[in-house]
This record gives structure tokens, sequence and C-alpha cells, in this order.
């Protein structure tokens, strides 16, 4: 499933224009429940850095779309 996710990642344009290949010098985030990934992206982003994350759905908030330049969503099993 990861490797789809990467090839995918890759091919997707982000905000428009921009794929993930042109984010510079962006951190990866698998984020789960509560406030740890929101927090985490949210400094990160002030801080200046571009945010891949993959979010789990049913688990991580919907918030977390708003903090990051690209948002994927699974689910487990």
């Amino acid at each position: 499933m990861l490797s789809r996710f990467f090839k995918k990642l890759l091919a997707t344009n982000v905000a428009g224009s921009r794929t993930v290949q042109s984010l510079e010098n962006p951190i990866g985030v698998i984020a789960g429940n509560g406030n740890f990934p929101l927090v985490f992206a949210a400094e990160a982003k002030r801080s200046g850095r571009n945010i891949v994350a993959v979010a789990h759905r049913g688990e991580t908030r919907e918030a977390m779309a708003d903090l990051v330049d690209y948002l994927e969503w699974i689910r487990d099993g």
C-alpha cells in the first residue's frame, strides 16, 4: 500500500500547480490521533518547512489538512 502511495505522491499536484517533487526541504508525518500530529505540523510549518503527511481516516483530525502541503488519507486494515 505505501509503495502505491509514494508513486501517487510523486505524480500528484499540490496546491494547484506545485508537485511534491517541487517542495523544498519537505518533512514527512505519519499522523495518528491526538494533538501531537497537529502541533508537530503547525511548528514545522511555522519554521518554514514543507510538510507531506499520511493520515488515518477516523483517527487523525481533519484540521491536519489545513496544516500540510500534501495529505493522503488512508484506512487501516
